[in-house]
């Protein structure tokens, strides 16, 4: 169980990571040159271990996931920020059986977007 545990908070922190590498501020630069998972605001890394949960356990892609191993895990966090954001890679650039990758695509966009952004406080939000 603590193993399972583990991956969660490794697949959230990987989710964060690229979230903050492919968004950038005002003057152009990624979000991960000044800022971390540890600038999250109060409750965001829940939000988001409770995104992963939803997203791992959805319908469609559990029967995929149960395959996985866990550099696989990490990849599909990669891939669900990037796809459900329209950032032009994900699921669908052939990383992934296209079956696969057509269901974990449909999966993320269901999800609808969610950008990270800073707010007046400087921590770090997920709209």
């Amino acid at each position: 169980m603590a193993a399972v545990k583990e991956l969660l908070i490794d697949c959230v922190e990987t989710y964060i990571e690229t979230a903050l590498w492919a968004t950038t501020d005002d003057s152009d630069t990624p979000l991960d040159k000044n800022y971390s998972s540890t600038d999250l605001a109060d409750g965001e890394f829940d939000k988001l271990q409770e995104l992963v949960t939803q997203f791992i356990s959805h319908a469609q892609v559990s029967p995929i996931v149960q395959q996985w191993d866990r550099q696989q895990y990490l990849q599909a966090m990669r891939d669900l920020f990037l796809t459900r954001n329209g950032h032009g890679a994900g699921f669908w650039d052939g990383d992934w059986p296209e079956a696969e990758g057509k269901i974990l695509t449909a999966a993320a966009k269901s999800f609808g977007e969610s950008q990270p952004y800073i707010g007046d406080d400087g921590l770090i939000y997920f709209s």
